[in-house]
């Protein structure tokens, strides 16, 4: 488990301002992100659980860029993370990525 604060920065586009219901919508931006917590649980017996917190494998920031498009109320996003995951000597290059689609104003 893993905790950030992150700041959104975002450029829409909107084709008809007037009806945003039924117009061209996109949006390109980053998040910019500091890790806050992270930590690992798990259970080895029925009455025993181990936590660990340490964020000694893991960036202490991130940056991911963000896209979408959509019409009315219906929109195409993806997400791509530019920053990896987990420090050089810890582990692979991990950049997490999302696509997805959404019901929403935009």
């Amino acid at each position: 488990m893993t905790a950030y604060l992150e700041a959104p920065i975002e450029l829409r586009y909107l084709s008809d301002p007037e009806h945003s219901d039924k117009s061209f919508k996109a949006a390109i931006g980053v998040k910019v992100g500091a890790l806050l917590k992270s930590g690992t649980r798990s259970r080895a017996l029925a009455n025993y659980v181990e936590k660990e917190s340490s964020k000694k494998y893991f960036n202490s920031y991130r940056i991911a860029g963000t896209a979408r498009i959509g019409w009315g109320v219906i929109s195409l996003f993806g997400t791509y993370q530019f920053t990896p995951i987990l420090k050089d000597a810890a582990g692979p290059a991990l950049r997490p990525f999302t696509v997805g689609l959404s019901v929403s104003g935009l």
